[in-house]
């Protein structure tokens, strides 16, 4: 399979999921389907709908689709897109396209992440600012700004970046999600110091003692998580593999910006972790030109 193969279908699954996903969503808030809920493991209630398949957020309605928690699902949303960059630049109104891509956009709304609203802003930052067309003509722009701006102006009233900003900050034992991440990051920070050529293992023994007395809860860092387990010397082997693969392959119409952002993304969750992320490092065959 070729690259451009590869990602049409990587489009149209994610496309799939997210229309069932949505539409199931919209029954819910209607009153038509009740979800059944399911004890965590670790805690906290889930709300299965569709044969426990298609769920309703941990302890919240938002939505996350087929994974685990909404943070899980924006990362699938975010990798979608990203790999689309260069078509919603040279080809945004390719109606095929456009109308798959506002899907995921909006479930992405949908599933209320804040890191995967902060990766949609730069996204679309990044297409109106290189779009010819948008570049072109005042009135596509102009009309984009003021949905974009809209957008933002809705995510930041939202009761999920509310709440956040409302967080106990520097409480360790406190729950909110900055707060954790605040705690992972610097712990993290501390483990590399510890051990920067070797790291701590991947969900090894040591790892998880040491993430334990830091008080790293969820290793929510995916870059800062890799070199906690691996050292150092793997992030400069990993950025050196992505942008070599994103310059071979032009994936992107700017490597570095595209490696940046890559990066960018892993640093608000453990993305690694996703076998979505490595996509983008697959061999794949070489198109006929």
């Amino acid at each position: 399979m070729d690259y451009s193969a590869f990602k049409s279908l990587l489009l149209d699954i994610t496309y799939v999921i997210c229309v069932i996903s949505l539409a199931l969503y919209g029954l819910y808030h209607v009153g038509l389907i009740s979800p059944r809920s399911v004890e965590g493991v670790h805690g906290g209630t889930f709300s299965l709908l569709l044969f426990d398949v298609i769920k309703l957020g941990y302890d919240s309605n938002r939505m996350c689709s087929l994974w685990w928690e909404p943070s899980a699902f924006q990362v699938v949303l975010s990798m979608t897109l990203f790999l689309y960059i260069p078509d919603m630049i040279f080809n945004l109104f390719n109606k095929k396209i456009l109308k798959k891509i506002l899907v995921l956009i909006l479930a992405m709304i949908l599933s209320r992440s804040t890191s995967g609203y902060l990766g949609l802003m730069i996204i679309v930052l990044i297409v109106v600012l290189h779009n010819d067309i948008l570049k072109k003509s005042k009135f596509a722009f102009l009309l984009l700004f003021i949905i974009a701006s809209s957008g933002v102006v809705y995510i930041f009233s939202s009761d999920v970046i509310q709440d956040k900003l409302e967080e106990d900050y520097g409480n360790q034992n406190a729950d909110g999600s900055l707060n954790v991440r605040l705690f992972d990051n610097l712990a993290m920070i501390q483990m590399i110091s510890e051990r920067p050529l070797v790291g701590y293992g991947i969900d090894s023994e040591d790892y998880d003692m040491r993430s334990l007395e830091l008080n790293n809860r969820t290793s929510s860092n995916g870059v800062l998580t890799l070199c906690a387990s691996f050292g150092l010397p793997i992030m400069f082997f990993y950025i050196i593999t992505l942008f070599k693969t994103l310059k071979i392959k032009r994936l992107h119409f700017n490597n570095i910006a595209a490696c940046l952002l890559f990066l960018f993304f892993n640093c608000f969750n453990g993305m690694i972790i996703h076998s979505i992320v490595w996509a983008v490092f697959l061999d794949y065959k070489k198109e006929n030109n």
